[in-house]
């Protein structure tokens, strides 16, 4: 603060006025308006006045004293007070202290493209009939601080920290050497380019960086200092909230928001469930809008992964990946169904409700994942090429199978009618081998599903359709479809198709099986009665057709649309029923 006296005083006997300034000598009733640099927060000094006799004795002059406004702020308020104050060296009666009327201001209006107010404060002095005045008119300037977006410029010599914005102080007071920023909150999210949460420059800028990509509100507050023996001015603190966008993957940060300093590739299998959180926005943000993308713009729309594939007894569908998984979500849930020939990139961005756009918005926070899994290979067929057999087969309680003669397709001896009872056979009707030539198969199993295409039966029960005959069965595997014979019939044929899946499964956590490929297989046969149909001996058997020998898989089509394998359904390669 700066002093200067007034030219008022005529006499001894009179008053003059000492005034306290903010940035310089004051020059009373002068019409230019000096400049006052204030901010939305403090109540910034601007002059202090007081009335002393002019005659060198120091003395307070005994009139009523006071300040006003004569020409009120209109972007403000201005706050008048009493304070003490001791006079610099140099001015009049240097070293004593008064009790000042002191102006201060706060700029109060929410629109900030008006940067200057101009205001006259009057001092007076009533004393015995007798009114001294004094004007002083100054313009407070506002300095603000703002801090502004940038696009990301890369990580810098840390590795770690990326450009995100510049913290500006608008309108900054004339004359300043230098500046001394610091900021609260934001600790180890958000820092200065230093890499602290303090720093000084030389201009009114300081960028802003952030060290981890995580959302954070700080708030930034400057001192400005003018060459040596002036004073210092503070400013702020300035709020800025920067938006941060970050996709988790096994509890890890496993994106970047930066296109030239892309993170790690995640290396993962098919099937592998892929669980992907994000990392909320600053505390008091709601998230209006957000947005995932998978593979740049196929969304998984061609079958590369899927929402869901869980099978069971009663049914199994694929469930895709749609519109309503990719939007207005903050986690997405995912199975790769099938090895991917280079890095793809999934995608996360949200808006929030409480800032105005275009600085409502996060960045595009983007990790990549490599997705392999089984490719190569192939898995034989071996069904028995000459037999069909009549044996006679115990009762089965679950499911209920009776007991009697069956026509079974293969060289069956004895056993039950339970699913898996044969125990004795000379062969088999078919034997599933383990699939041979595949690779990236370390950590997985394979296994078969076998869906009924159709069972066409005259002269016993029963004709069926499209059905699931069994699930996930591991390999090597047997199977032996077997009907049985009623005494009342003399004559049954049966007609049977099936269509039999190879699948990979890892062992990865939350797993779920993957297609690798299918078989369609079928055989025909019919039994007839000569004497006491209750008796498999009774029975004989006769082959109409065998399954096809040394036929391998068919692959596995990618593709979301349903494929009619006859009365069965294939949906991306898995088979549903």
């Amino acid at each position: 603060m700066a002093l200067a006296q007034s030219k008022l005083a005529v006499a001894t006997a009179k008053p003059v006025l000492v005034a306290y300034g903010s940035t310089g000598p004051l020059v009373q009733d002068s019409p230019s308006l000096s400049p006052v640099w204030v901010d939305t927060h403090a109540k910034t000094f601007v002059v202090g006045f007081v009335w002393l006799y002019q005659d060198n004795t120091c003395r307070l002059y005994p009139g009523q004293q006071g300040i006003s406004a004569i020409r009120a702020p209109l972007h403000g308020k201005v706050f008048f007070t009493q304070e003490n104050l001791t006079n610099p060296p140099g001015s009049w009666c240097a070293g004593h202290t008064y009790l000042y009327w002191v102006a201060r201001y706060t700029w109060t209006d929410a629109d900030e493209t008006t940067l200057e107010d101009p205001v006259t404060l009057q001092s007076t002095d009533v004393y015995q009939g007798y009114t001294s005045t004094d004007n002083y008119s100054f313009a407070a300037m506002f300095a603000h601080i703002v801090a502004d977006p940038v696009a990301a410029s890369g990580s810098n010599a840390q590795g770690t920290q990326q450009d995100v914005a510049n913290s500006n102080l608008i309108d900054p007071p004339q004359g300043a050497a230098r500046y001394t920023w610091t900021m609260t909150g934001g600790a180890g999210i958000l820092a200065f380019s230093n890499g602290a949460p303090s720093m000084t420059t030389t201009t009114s800028t300081a960028p802003v960086v952030s060290l981890n990509g995580a959302s954070d509100t700080i708030n930034v507050s400057v001192t400005v200092s003018y060459p040596a023996g002036s004073n210092s001015l503070s400013y702020g603190p300035g709020k800025y909230t920067y938006l941060g966008s970050q996709i988790l993957f096994g509890g890890n940060i496993v994106s970047s928001t930066d296109a030239s300093s892309p993170p790690p590739t995640q290396d993962v299998v098919v099937g592998q469930d892929i669980n992907m959180t994000t990392a909320p926005p600053p505390p008091g943000y709601t998230i209006s809008s957000s947005t995932w993308t998978i593979g740049g713009t196929s969304n998984c729309t061609d079958g590369t992964c899927i929402g869901d594939y869980s099978p069971s007894k009663s049914g199994a569908t694929v469930i895709p990946i749609d519109s309503g998984d990719l939007t207005d979500e903050t986690a997405l849930e995912l199975y790769w169904v099938y090895p991917t020939t280079s890095k793809v990139p999934v995608t996360y961005k949200y808006c929030v409700n409480e800032l105005p756009a275009p600085n409502n918005c996060s960045p595009t926070a983007t990790a990549y994942f490599n997705v392999t899994g089984p490719t190569g290979g192939n898995m034989s067929f071996d069904p028995i090429t000459s037999k069909f057999s009549i044996p006679s087969l115990t009762a089965c309680s679950n499911p209920s199978m009776s007991a009697g003669p069956y026509l079974e397709f293969g060289n069956i001896l004895a056993g039950s009618s339970c699913p898996g009872g044969i125990s004795r056979a000379y062969a088999v009707g078919i034997t599933f081998n383990s699939p041979t030539g595949y690779s990236n198969t370390a950590g997985g199993a394979f296994s078969i599903t076998q869906l009924v295409n159709s069972d066409v039966v005259n002269g016993a029960c029963c004709t069926t359709g499209a059905k699931l005959d069994f699930l996930s069965i591991s390999l090597p595997a047997n199977d032996t479809p077997g009907l049985y014979l009623p005494a009342a019939a003399t004559l049954v044929t049966r007609n049977f198709t099936a269509n039999t899946f190879l699948m990979w499964q890892s062992s990865t956590t939350n797993s779920i099986p993957v297609p690798l490929g299918y078989r369609t297989w079928n055989f025909y046969g019919s039994a007839s009665c000569s004497a006491v149909c209750s008796v498999a001996s009774s029975w004989t058997p006769k082959v109409l057709k065998l399954p096809d020998s040394n036929v391998f898989l068919t692959p596995s089509v990618q593709s979301l649309t349903p494929i009619q394998l006859e009365n069965n359904v294939d949906v991306d390669g898995y088979p549903t029923w």
